[in-house]
């Protein structure tokens, strides 16, 4: 299915209506960036659009409704048609704006976030830019299409946004953009914590990830969401082995890290716990167990933005763990490293992937070392993969009814002494239970 296939689609179904290609999807192809989003804005009102997309049996889906959108999918591509729009109050925390249709295309560009997204197309294919969003794209600049001071107050979402397209495009701000989104930081505290955590997390996806959050700490954003970060700026680290504050150090690890959710949450907490584990002995900078404090730092903080528990039970793993790979060296046993792999289980790859984004950040010197040692971890962790999932092969239940006790903590302990031998090859996992009650017998013998 063609571009112009896909325009046409909608375009033929809406020929009684006026309809325009809007937004991100009109950008990206100007930028020459192929989207499987199209976003359309029509004079038709949501009803009408969901009864002419059911008469065309595309299974309309109304996720959108209090915005007026009304999206089908066809042939993997995502497909939005919005009623115009002439504003939107945004009360807080509440996720759904009060919309008022608008008539006209003018009005429902002229209300839309950027320039850059507010340029449309009509089935022939002529551009209608009414705020020089061309040009701003050509210059690679952030820019209202009105006041910039009103649209942030209407929408502080548009603060979050601006970031994000500024960094994703790696674009300037306006002039008078950037002191409206600094006056109006503040205004983050209105939105709803769905709408920031989603727009935060997007923005910890830009290719220019560093430079977003240097932006959200300058403008202040950050004092706002997440006042804990901004200490790291303060907070000055051993030179033996760094070159950047703890800020520095953890803006260019999120940048690092693979891409995913998770791993950029992570990156971004994983030394949260610095400033207050911070001591110096015979002139030297520690952060002892920094791992732990930042872990229950950033149980709490994720708890109150408000990330899903499954994504902060990941989080929490991973920094916690984010320095047990820098522990590693060739004397490690294989014993050592099955036990490793089996504590680490399906989070060893994102925690082996946060030490190495975290090395990165150290001394040019350094690092080489350093991510051969993770690099040989990983290669012995591959070896020792069948002892990820390892689990005692004898119940509870077991236990207690060969030697006739009731539960307790003796019942563990002998679980623990069976997967010590099979990690260290005293026991094999193939052998019946008999012969892991033998080894118990014998062991509890030597006592």
């Amino acid at each position: 299915m063609t571009m112009q296939d896909r325009e046409n689609l909608v375009f033929d179904l809406f020929k009684d209506y006026e309809i325009y290609l809007v937004g991100g999807y009109v950008r990206d192809k100007l930028l020459g960036v192929e989207s499987h989003d199209l976003d359309f804005a029509t004079n038709a009102r949501p009803e009408e659009t969901k009864k002419i997309l059911e008469n065309a049996e595309l299974d309309p889906h109304t996720v959108g409704w209090a915005f007026g959108t009304v999206g089908f999918i066809h042939k993997r591509y995502e497909f939005h048609i919005t009623t115009y729009r002439k504003n939107e109050d945004y009360q807080r925390d509440n996720r759904h704006p009060v919309v008022e249709w608008g008539n006209t295309l003018e009005e429902d560009l002229s209300r839309r976030d950027f320039t850059i997204n507010a340029i449309a197309q009509d089935k022939d294919g002529k551009i209608i830019d009414l705020f020089e969003g061309q040009k701003h794209l050509e210059d690679k600049i952030i820019k209202t299409p009105g006041s910039a001071e009103k649209a942030f107050r209407e929408d502080p979402l548009r603060i979050l946004r601006a970031i994000r397209f500024a960094n994703k495009l790696n674009f300037t701000y306006n002039g008078n953009t950037w002191k409206a989104l600094n006056k109006f930081a503040y205004k983050v505290l209105t939105l709803s914590k769905e709408r920031i955590l989603e727009e935060f997390t997007k923005i910890l996806l830009v290719d220019f990830a560093a430079c977003a959050l240097h932006d959200m700490l300058e403008s202040r954003v950050l004092h706002y969401i997440a006042p804990e970060l901004t200490v790291l700026a303060d907070i000055e680290q051993d030179s033996e082995y760094h070159h950047k504050n703890a800020w520095e150090h953890t803006i260019q690890v999120v940048s690092e890290i693979k891409k995913s959710p998770i791993n950029r949450w992570a990156a971004l907490f994983h030394d949260i716990g610095k400033p207050y584990t911070y001591s110096i002995e015979n002139g030297k900078i520690h952060f002892y167990k920094h791992e732990e404090i930042s872990a229950r730092m950033t149980e709490s903080i994720l708890k109150r933005i408000g990330l899903p528990n499954k994504w902060i039970k990941a989080i929490i793993f991973m920094v916690r763990n984010h320095m047990r790979p820098n522990l590693y060296d060739k004397n490690w046993s294989t014993s050592a490293v099955r036990r490793f792999v089996r504590e680490m289980g399906h989070m060893l790859e994102p925690v082996l992937d946060l030490s190495r984004a975290d090395i990165t950040s150290h001394k040019p010197l350094t690092v080489d070392g350093h991510l051969a040692r993770i690099s040989e971890l990983s290669e012995r962790c591959e070896e020792a993969q069948e002892y990820k999932e390892l689990k005692c092969p004898l119940t509870g239940y077991d236990i207690m009814n060969y030697y006739k006790i009731k539960p307790g903590p003796e019942v563990g302990k002998m679980q623990k002494i069976i997967i010590e031998a099979l990690l260290s090859s005293k026991l094999n996992q193939v052998y019946n239970k008999q012969i892991y009650f033998a080894y118990l017998d014998e062991e509890r013998n030597k006592k």
